[in-house]
C-alpha cells in the first residue's frame, strides 16, 4: 500500500444475517487489542426533536476521540444511513450527511471504525 501511496483502510463493514456473531467479533477484536469498544445501536440514536440524532452522533464520536485508540461499532447502520436512492426526507439526508462527515473526520485520528450492516 505504501508503494502505491494509499492509506490503509480504517473501517470494516461486517455483513451477515442476525445471530452470526458480528457483535461478538467486534467486541472480541477490541478486547484482543486492549482498546475501548463504543457500541452504537442505530435506532437508539434517532430522536424526535430537530437535530437530536446529529447531536448524539457528534457526542459519541467526540467520546471516541477522547478514548483513542478505540473501536466504534455501529449496529443496524441501515437505520441511520439507508440506501441513498431510498432517502427522501430531509431528516434522513441530514443524518446521513452528519454520519459521513464524522466518519471522514474520524479517519484522521488514531481510532478505527467498524460498522455493521
Amino acid at each position: 500500500m505504501t508503494k502505491l501511496g494509499l492509506e490503509p483502510t480504517r473501517g470494516v463493514l461486517l455483513v451477515g444475517p442476525p445471530g452470526t456473531g458480528k457483535t461478538l467479533t467486534a467486541r472480541a477484536l477490541a478486547a484482543q487489542l486492549g482498546i475501548k469498544c463504543i457500541a452504537i445501536v442505530g435506532p437508539e440514536v434517532i430522536g424526535k426533536y430537530y437535530g437530536e440524532a446529529e447531536s448524539r452522533l457528534r457526542r459519541i464520536f467526540e467520546r471516541a476521540v477522547r478514548s483513542a485508540p478505540c473501536l466504534i461499532f455501529i449496529d443496524e447502520i441501515d437505520s441511520l444511513a439507508p440506501d441513498r436512492n431510498a432517502v427522501e426526507g430531509e431528516v434522513e439526508k441530514r443524518l446521513v450527511g452528519q454520519l459521513l462527515g464524522l466518519m471522514d473526520g474520524f479517519a484522521t485520528t488514531k481510532c478505527d471504525c467498524a460498522c455493521r450492516y
